[in-house]
């Protein structure tokens, strides 16, 4: 989900250097990931704004809000 594959991807348990790119990390699966087929066990590593997911949502909510001339004070979303 986080990298876009629309194709299931094979997780390992090797070890993958901390600077590795988010798809090179095999042996992660982020939340949201769906299981295709086989079993596995797991360790949660981080829970809400220290996941990846949670870094994302921080990144957004940073975001200031955009006003544009079409945007008045009577019309907002």
């Amino acid at each position: 989900m986080l990298t876009g594959e629309s194709l299931p991807v094979e997780k390992n348990t090797d070890a993958v250097d901390l600077s590795a790119a988010l798809g090179d990390r095999f042996c992660l699966a982020y939340s949201g990931t769906l299981v295709t087929y086989g079993i596995g066990l797991g360790v949660v590593i981080a829970t809400g704004d220290a996941t990846e997911i949670g870094r994302i949502s921080s990144m957004i909510r940073a975001v200031p809000e955009l006003i544009t001339p079409y945007i008045t004070a009577n019309f907002r979303f």
